[in-house]
């Protein structure tokens, strides 16, 4: 286990098993805050991995309820330990599942920093 700083918040984090948040994302999330504009919202944060996005999200946007996905059990495992640790049990629900698959109804949002790397080449990147 490791710990991660990402966007304000610390997080838990399994090196080699689940990506850890690195700050490029960071632009995300202010991209995804900008466009909910303070709204009531339905956010889905797809391949969550250690949850950083939609935590950070629900965290700066009370009116946003997410719900996190992911099909690695680490993952999701993960993202539930950020979940408690953080608080934000009552509106970020965590899911094992592909994408959206696992979220019932419509979303306002989708946000995603997916895998990117050529599987031979995760070694060279932990």
């Amino acid at each position: 286990m490791g710990r991660a700083h990402f966007d304000g918040l610390v997080f838990v984090t399994q090196p080699g098993v689940v990506m850890t948040p690195r700050p490029a994302s960071e632009r995300l999330v202010a991209v995804a805050l900008s466009l909910l504009g303070g709204r009531p919202a339905v956010v889905a944060d797809v391949g969550t991995g250690s949850g950083a996005l939609g935590l950070v999200i629900a965290r700066a946007a009370p009116q946003a309820r997410v719900w996190a996905t992911d099909t690695s059990p680490a993952a999701v495992a993960l993202a539930r330990e950020n979940v408690r640790r953080l608080g934000l049990g009552g509106r970020v629900i965590v899911c094992e599942g592909d994408l959206l698959e696992p979220i019932p109804g419509c979303v306002d949002l989708v946000v995603a920093n997916l895998p990117y790397l050529p599987a031979r080449e995760r070694g060279l990147h932990p």
